[in-house]
């Protein structure tokens, strides 16, 4: 069984506890995510995003973005778009679990697999997404009936 405390990083943020596939409760962090106003080459306003994850998470996010447009915009039985979300959404969970820990990706992806006909699972998957996104949510928890507090 994996030590989540001694898999901790050197910038390990203990920002939100969830309680994972191993019974144990790990962290994630908040990422910050910056967005600036800038002028494009042809002068019309456009926004530039950092993230406190790096840029290579900045892009994560706009995939899940795209991702999410897409699942909107097909029709019901598009199942490349609903496994997309889902895939984008996952990826975003294992990089802020990365990003406080060190795992690998079969690691991290063992510790959130879930269960989706399980709604409450299903839906702590929407609040982790919403979470990397940079927006926190008041409770969180995956992988479990509990639901943990944020940490202050």
């Amino acid at each position: 069984m994996l030590n989540e405390p001694e898999l901790r990083s050197p910038s390990y943020r203990p920002d939100f506890p969830v309680n994972l596939n191993d019974g144990q409760v790990w962290h994630l962090p908040l990422p910050i995510i910056r967005v600036v106003p800038v002028r494009g080459e042809d002068g019309k306003p456009k926004s530039k995003e950092s993230s406190s994850l790096g840029a290579d998470y900045i892009d994560r996010v706009h995939a899940y973005q795209k991702a999410i447009s897409d699942w909107q915009e097909s029709s019901e039985d598009d199942a490349e778009a609903s496994k997309t979300y889902l895939a984008c959404q996952l990826d975003l969970f294992i990089a802020l679990l990365q990003s406080n820990y060190t795992l690998d990706y079969e690691q991290a992806a063992d510790l959130i697999a879930i269960d989706l006909r399980d709604d409450s699972q299903a839906g702590q998957l929407r609040k982790v997404a919403s979470l990397a996104c940079g927006v926190p949510p008041k409770l969180l928890a995956v992988g479990s009936s509990q639901v943990s507090e944020p940490t202050a």
